[in-house]
């Protein structure tokens, strides 16, 4: 099988997209194997949409908090959470569970 960069692969799929036909047809016609070319496609599609979201990311200005002295802060990295202590512990818990 011959290795291709990633830009070979974009231009392949460019061309299937133009030729109109399915992707079993274009890949039997171009001795392609259709679960490889279908597994690239969708990798590379992530990939491509990962990039267009980072490039898309905006900063958001949080307004200042009024906070009670007795409200939870949960930092993770850069990122913080406050929540009351009202705050069911189970939910809590599950929480940072899912965090970790």
């Amino acid at each position: 099988m011959k290795r291709r960069a990633e830009q070979e692969w974009l231009a392949l799929f460019k061309q299937h997209e133009q030729s109109g036909l399915s992707a079993a047809e274009f890949c039997r016609k171009h001795q392609l194997n259709a679960k490889y070319f279908s597994k690239r496609q969708f990798d590379l599609n992530w990939k491509q949409s990962r990039k267009t979201a980072n490039q898309s990311f905006i900063q958001v200005k949080r307004p200042e908090l009024n906070l009670s002295p007795s409200s939870i802060q949960l930092t993770i990295g850069q990122t913080q959470l406050y929540l009351p202590q009202s705050i069911d512990a189970n939910w809590l818990a599950i929480l940072v569970k899912a965090l970790t």
